[in-house]
This record gives C-alpha cells, structure tokens and sequence, in this order.
C-alpha cells in the first residue's frame, strides 16, 4: 500500500494541470460531438423515417393516419433535435473514454480493477437496451391491441 502512495505521489499535478487536461478532454469530446451533430444533421431526414417506422407501420392501413408538423418551424427543430440526439449517441462511447483516460491516473489499481468491467459493459448494455426499445417495445407500443378492434367493431349508439 505504502508503494502505491508513493506511486501516486510522483504523479501528482498541480490544480491547475488537472483543470488544463480537463479542459483538453472537453474540448476533444465536443468537437466530435460537433462534427457528428454536422454528419447527423445531413442525414436526419433518413435517420428520422428509420425512427418513425415502427408507428408508420402500425398506422400504414388506416385512413387519415399519418404524422404532420403543424408549424413551419417545426421541421427544422425536429432534425436539429433527432441531430443533437444521433450525435450524442454515437460520441458516447468516445466522451465516456475521455472521462477515463482523465479519472484513470487517480485512482488505484484495485478501484481500476472494479472500473473496468463497467466501462465495457455500460457501452454494450446501452445499445443492446436502444436495440431493445426500438425492435420490441416500439412494436408491442404500436400494434393494435385486441380491445381496440373490438371496439372498432362495434355500433355506433345514438
């Protein structure tokens, strides 16, 4: 123990050192997000029909059923929004190693040993949870129940 004291004593940075990396790995992070929010905003008209299709499938018999924007600005904001969301997905598993790479030289070896299973784990279960959500949950959300066909069916009472 008295070994990693002295181990972490060498490697010790003044405040400011510690808010200059901070800052450099910010920054890092920030620029990919924005270079992914460019690339995600040119493509969110397809990345926004490859969201929908799970409702425009529920929907795709019935008549008068179909999404619209009910403003004219509305369009806009929805791609920027499905743009900031795309590009914060795909940079998390990007932002999530900066935020190690900075809090890594702190800790000791053994909390790194209990770190690291999380770290491959948190990226794998977030898109097995989004693959999860989109492939089933949006299906059983959207598909007609039973009682609604019921219901369909019968007579209107005056």
């Amino acid at each position: 123990m008295n070994t990693e004291s002295e181990n972490l004593d060498d490697n010790k940075l003044p405040l400011l050192q510690h808010l200059i990396e901070l800052r450099k790995r910010l920054v890092k992070s920030l620029i990919l997000i924005s270079i992914l929010f460019i690339i995600s905003y040119i493509f969110a008209d397809t990345i926004y029909n490859f969201l929908v299709q799970p409702y425009a499938n529920a929907v795709e018999g019935e008549e008068g059923r179909r999404l619209i924007f009910t403003a004219l600005h509305e369009t806009f904001f929805t791609y920027l929004k499905v743009a900031l969301f795309a590009s914060l997905f795909l940079s998390l598993p990007y932002v999530l190693t900066q935020v190690w790479i900075f809090m890594a030289p702190g800790l000791y070896k053994n909390e790194k040993m209990v770190v690291i299973p999380y770290l491959v784990a948190t990226p794998l279960l977030f898109l097995l949870g989004s693959a999860l959500v989109y492939y089933l949950i949006c299906l059983l959300y959207t598909s007609p129940s039973p009682r609604d066909a019921t219901l369909s069916r019968m007579p209107a009472s005056a």
